[in-house]
């Protein structure tokens, strides 16, 4: 049985991702729309370190690891995301992060989204400018 029963529940979720916090609810309607949530075994790999990533996850239940180098660096519950950069940037990912127990991800595939940013200019504007201010704020700290 799924979680998330109702688009609106979808649009909760991605609405709390940081991300995509600035979104409208139209424009989140258009990604939860092609969200899909989907059940994932304990031990497999969300995201792999150096590897191109191919979808953004959240989990809504369930527990990850993360590890850079092989180091654990930290550990990931319910409503984490893993696997933006490489959604948004098209680079590897800068850490794996594996399954530790049987777990629900929302997942959102880069083609798809690639089309909605396309077909809703006003996303890619958005997550743009959130991107940018993360940077910012990164920036402003290591100095």
């Amino acid at each position: 049985m799924p979680l998330l029963t109702k688009q609106a529940d979808k649009v909760e979720v991605l609405g709390d991702v940081p991300l995509f916090s600035e979104l409208s609810k139209k424009e989140l309607t258009a990604l939860a729309r092609i969200s899909d949530e989907v059940p994932v075994r304990e031990g497999a790999e969300l995201v792999c370190e150096g590897k191109w990533g191919h979808q953004l996850a959240i989990i809504l239940e369930g527990n990850a690891v993360v590890r850079r180098n092989g180091r654990k660096v930290a550990e990931s519950g319910p409503g984490a995301v893993v696997g933006e950069i490489g959604l948004v940037t098209d680079r590897p990912a800068n850490a794996t992060v594996v399954v530790t127990e049987p777990s629900v991800v929302l997942v959102l595939e880069p083609r798809a989204f690639r089309t909605v940013m396309a077909d809703m200019p006003s996303v890619a504007t958005k997550i743009l400018a959130t991107v940018a201010d993360r940077l910012a704020a990164t920036d402003a700290k290591a100095t």
